[in-house]
């Protein structure tokens, strides 16, 4: 198991492209099921993808990290 001094280590050690790829997949299934699940489950879902909105955020303005690198740019624009 990896040992991390820091949140900043932690952040610093996620592959942004499999990120990327399992935020887009959580949108496409909650868009898939949008009125057919309790709605406190969307909003927990929701709260995760907040989560990660600001992992990359973080990444990118405290971090440096290549924003093409953390945020799928063509997608989100």
């Amino acid at each position: 198991m990896a040992e991390f001094n820091s949140a900043d280590e932690i952040i610093d050690a996620i592959d942004f492209s499999i990120l990327r790829k399992q935020k887009e997949a959580m949108l496409e299934i909650m868009s898939a099921v949008n009125g057919g699940v309790d709605q406190k489950k969307v909003d927990d879902a929701q709260g995760i993808i907040h989560l990660i909105d600001h992992i990359q955020d973080y990444a990118v303005d405290v971090l440096g990290k290549d924003e093409n690198e953390v945020f799928n740019l063509e997608k989100e624009d």
